[in-house]
């Protein structure tokens, strides 16, 4: 569990210097979606917790809805 945990923030920092040091819109969009997913694995990774599976789903849902760097271009 730690080594995943830990995985799982380096992602979300390295996201965030994504964000940071982005020249353009569309690299920081890129490290906004890196972010977001990583805080949805970081959410659902507290398995003691009984509703943890379920708030880690709704935060992946509204970040699929509200982020649109993340909805397929049709």
């Amino acid at each position: 569990m730690y080594g995943r945990m830990v995985l799982v923030s380096a992602s979300m920092l390295f996201g965030f210097n994504q964000v940071v040091s982005a020249p353009g819109l569309e690299d920081a969009l890129l490290g906004w979606s890196i972010m977001g997913l990583s805080s949805t694995f970081l959410i659902g990774g507290f398995n003691d917790r009984p509703t943890a599976r379920d708030n880690a789903a709704f935060a992946y849902s509204v970040y699929k809805i509200s982020n649109p760097n993340l909805n397929p271009k049709s």
